[in-house]
């Protein structure tokens, strides 16, 4: 099963960008789409990793 997870938009981490880490920790394999994303490569790795 393929999974998809997209977010709006990734300007400064809070609350909704906390929880999408969590997803990501739940399900490691999915996809990820943001539509809108300001982060550097830092704060990318720190949702993504």
């Amino acid at each position: 099963m393929k999974i998809a997870i997209v977010h709006d938009w990734f300007t400064e981490k809070g609350g909704a960008e906390n929880v999408v880490a969590s997803i990501l920790k739940v399900y490691p394999n999915a996809e990820f789409f943001a539509l809108v994303d300001f982060f550097d490569d830092k704060q990318r790795r720190e949702i993504l990793a």
